[in-house]
């Protein structure tokens, strides 16, 4: 039990120290309009219907974040305010959401 315990606590340890987020990151789907898009596209405002209800969320663009139009991928730049948007994140409760794809759509889209 306590050779267990001795390579348990290391370990543990090790991850605390490398910064290694605990928490686990929720699928999030987003279907809205982009209002702002940061100078380094590095992150934009979305404006979001949920229960009726307008909703603002700041989505995150990572390195490895893909942005589509009709199924090919564009330039990060090709995000502008206005544009309709489907958005595939990854998030938890206490961190804005982190996008995986975002597709640029026809602006009567709705799915």
């Amino acid at each position: 039990m306590l050779r267990r315990l001795a390579t348990f606590v290391p370990l543990v340890g090790a991850l605390l120290l490398t910064g290694v987020p605990l928490r686990a990151h929720e699928p999030l789907g987003f279907v809205g309009t982009i209002q702002t898009v940061e100078k380094d596209v590095k992150n934009f405002t979305l404006l979001y219907k949920e229960n009726g209800k307008d909703e603002t969320v700041q989505i995150i663009l990572m390195p490895a974040t893909e942005i589509t139009r009709d199924k090919k991928k564009v330039a990060r730049n090709t995000l502008a305010a206005g544009q309709r948007v489907k958005v595939q994140a990854l998030g938890c409760e206490d961190e804005p959401p982190e996008a995986v794809l975002v597709e640029i759509v026809d602006r009567k889209s709705t799915r």
